[in-house]
C-alpha cells in the first residue's frame, strides 16, 4: 500500500543547504555548552578526556538536537527561518525512528564535508597525528568538492534518505 504524497512543493536544494549550515552553527553552540558541562568531570579525573562515552554523549546531543525539532513540528531553527519543513510523505510529523534513520543516513555526507574543511584549514602538522597517510595524500580541495557534490545530491528533490525514511522536505 502506498502512502499519498503531500501536495506541498519540495524545498529547493539551496534552501535546504543554507538551513543546514544555519543549523550547523547552532549545533556548534549547543555542543560547546554540552562539552562545557563535562569539563569539571574531566578535570577532577572522574572521566578521562579520551573516554568513548564522551564521544557517545556528544553524538547523542547532536541526534537529539535534530530529532527533537523534526519530531516536534518538523522544523529545526534553520528550517524555520528558511520556511521549509520535514514531514512524512503523507504530511504527518516524523516518528523518532524516522528521525534516527534520517540522522544516521545523513552522517556520511556531512562527515566527508567536515573532514574536507579540517584538511583545508587545520595546519598539516596537527592533522598528521589524527589521519592515516592515505587520507593525507588526498588533496583537500578534491575532498571538499566531493563533499559538496554529495551534500547537494543528498538535498535534491527526493534523496535516497527521503526514500529510505518515507519523508521529504517541503516549502512551507
Amino acid at each position: 500500500m502506498t502512502t499519498p504524497q503531500s501536495d506541498k512543493p519540495n524545498a529547493s536544494a539551496l534552501r535546504q543547504l543554507i538551513a543546514a549550515i544555519y543549523d550547523g552553527l547552532l549545533l556548534i553552540a549547543v555542543l560547546l555548552i554540552a562539552a562545557a558541562i563535562t569539563v569539571p568531570l574531566t578535570q577532577a579525573g572522574i572521566i578521562k578526556p579520551d573516554n568513548p562515552l564522551l564521544s557517545l554523549y556528544l553524538f547523542s546531543v547532536c541526534f537529539l538536537f535534530y530529532a527533537w525539532f523534526w519530531v516536534h513540528g518538523g522544523q529545526t531553527l534553520g528550517m524555520h527561518v528558511w520556511h521549509i519543513r520535514l514531514e512524512q510523505n503523507d504530511g504527518s510529523p516524523l516518528t523518532w525512528r524516522q528521525a534516527f534513520m534520517r540522522f544516521i543516513c545523513g552522517l556520511p555526507a556531512w562527515t566527508l564535508f567536515i573532514f574536507s574543511l579540517v584538511r583545508l584549514y587545520v595546519p598539516e602538522q596537527f592533522q598528521a597525528n589524527f589521519f592515516a597517510d592515505w587520507l593525507m595524500a588526498i588533496k583537500p580541495v578534491w575532498l571538499l568538492l566531493l563533499g559538496c557534490v554529495w551534500l547537494v545530491a543528498d538535498h535534491w528533490k527526493k534523496s535516497w534518505r527521503d526514500k529510505l525514511t518515507g519523508t521529504h522536505i517541503v516549502k512551507k
